[in-house]
C-alpha cells in the first residue's frame, strides 16, 4: 500500500512536468498592406460577352494580415549562416472592410530568407494569401489574391454572379480587377528580419499536453483516495 501511496504522486508529478515542458513557441506576424489602388478591370456577361464597365475604378483596398510561423532564434545566427523557409497555410487572419469584412482563407504561403553578414542580419520575404467571401447577397462571391513582398502589395479581385442594374441595364456579370500599392507607412518595429511586421512571440501547448494534464490530475486524485482509504482502515 505504501508503494502505491508514493508511486502515483510521483507519476502525476512527472506527467505535470511533461505538460509544462511540452509547450512550443511560434511567432505571430502581423502587417498592414499598402492602400492598393485600381489598375485595370475586365468584365463580361455570363455568356462571355465582354463589357466595359470599370465598376471598381474608384475603389481602394487595404488589409491587415496575420501569420503564425515557427519561432526562430535569429539572434543566435552564425556569421554567413542562411535561413530560408517556405511555409504553406500559415495565414491566421485577414481583416478589412467592405466586401471583405467577412472572409475565409483558402490558401496561403509565406517565404523568407535571412542571412548574417558582418554581424548584420539581412532578409527578404514574400507572401501570397488567397481568400473568399461567400456570404454576399444574391449568390455573389468575391475572391482575392494578395501578393506582398518588400514594400509593394498587389491584389487580384474576382467577383462572380454580381447583379448589376443601371439605366435599364439589368444583368448578372463576372469581373476581374487588379490593384497595386507601395507601402508608405512606418515600420512597427526595428526587427531586421521582418521590418514591416509587428512580431509577437507566443507559447502554446502541444496537442497531447491537455491529455497529459488530465492524466496527472487523475493520478493525484487517485493518490488522495488511496491515502484516505488507508487512514480510514487503521
Amino acid at each position: 500500500m505504501k508503494a502505491k501511496k508514493y508511486f502515483l504522486p510521483a507519476i502525476s508529478a512527472l506527467l505535470l512536468l511533461t505538460f509544462v515542458q511540452s509547450a512550443s513557441a511560434h511567432m505571430l506576424l502581423t502587417y498592414e498592406t499598402a492602400v492598393m489602388k485600381w489598375t485595370g478591370e475586365k468584365s463580361q456577361l455570363q455568356d462571355g460577352t465582354p463589357l466595359y464597365l470599370d465598376l471598381y475604378s474608384g475603389e481602394t483596398f487595404q488589409f491587415e494580415i496575420s501569420f503564425a510561423l515557427p519561432d526562430i532564434d535569429f539572434d543566435s545566427m552564425n556569421e554567413l549562416e542562411v535561413i530560408e523557409r517556405r511555409i504553406n497555410n500559415v495565414a491566421t487572419n485577414v481583416r478589412s472592410s467592405g466586401v471583405f469584412e467577412t472572409n475565409t482563407i483558402v490558401h496561403s504561403t509565406f517565404w523568407f530568407l535571412a542571412y548574417k553578414f558582418e554581424g548584420q542580419i539581412y532578409s527578404e520575404w514574400k507572401s501570397i494569401v488567397d481568400f473568399v467571401n461567400n456570404d454576399l447577397p444574391n449568390g455573389t462571391t468575391a475572391r482575392a489574391f494578395i501578393y506582398s513582398g518588400g514594400n509593394t502589395d498587389s491584389m487580384g479581385l474576382v467577383v462572380d454572379n454580381l447583379h448589376y442594374s443601371r439605366s435599364g441595364f439589368d444583368e448578372v456579370i463576372d469581373l476581374e480587377a487588379g490593384f497595386y500599392g507601395d507601402y508608405q507607412g512606418e515600420y512597427p518595429n526595428d526587427i531586421p528580419e521582418f521590418p514591416r511586421f509587428s512580431v509577437k512571440h507566443v507559447s502554446v501547448p502541444e496537442p497531447l499536453t491537455p491529455a497529459l494534464l488530465l492524466t496527472g490530475l487523475l493520478g493525484i486524485f487517485a493518490a488522495r483516495k488511496i491515502k484516505s482509504k488507508t487512514l480510514s482502515s487503521k
